[in-house]
């Protein structure tokens, strides 16, 4: 049953952009047009999850902070937490236009002279490896632990 109502929804959300929205979404930049689409396709598809649409509506408001105690369940927050730099990296790998943004800049302040292009080098070459380093302590500790 949830298969339908949530291909309705989608099927009504396309109309929509269609009809209505295709201009304003058009306007937008590309990173903003990206986060729209993550939220809504976590929104229209999450509920393909649940059995029924009291589970659906608690885990929204969940996402939303509202009526729970807590945003973040302590086991959530602790595997974000854990995987912090994963979730950095993989967030420049899935969302182009904040990887282009972030070299774009990079590339601006290395052109400005030979001094410039060897800082933005060695900071590039400091956060790789701190990222390493950030990597193996975490993955020493959970060994540990």
């Amino acid at each position: 049953m949830n298969f339908i109502i949530v291909g309705l929804c989608a099927a009504v959300l396309c109309i929509l952009e269609k009809l209505f929205l295709e201009r304003p979404l058009s306007k937008l930049p590309d990173l903003v047009k990206y986060i729209y689409l993550l939220l809504t396709a976590l929104v229209i598809f999450g509920g393909l999850y649940f059995d029924s649409f009291y589970g659906y509506k608690k885990w929204l408001f969940a996402l939303a902070g509202l009526n729970v105690k807590y945003t973040l369940s302590v086991s959530v927050k602790s595997a974000v937490l854990k995987n912090i730099t994963l979730i950095v990296i993989s967030f420049f790998i899935v969302c182009p236009p904040a990887k282009r943004a972030f070299c774009k800049i990079f590339k601006k302040l290395s052109q400005k002279s030979q001094a410039a292009y060897g800082r933005v080098m060695i900071t590039k070459t400091i956060m790789t490896v701190l990222v390493f380093a950030v990597s193996v302590i975490t993955l020493a500790a959970e060994y540990a632990a």
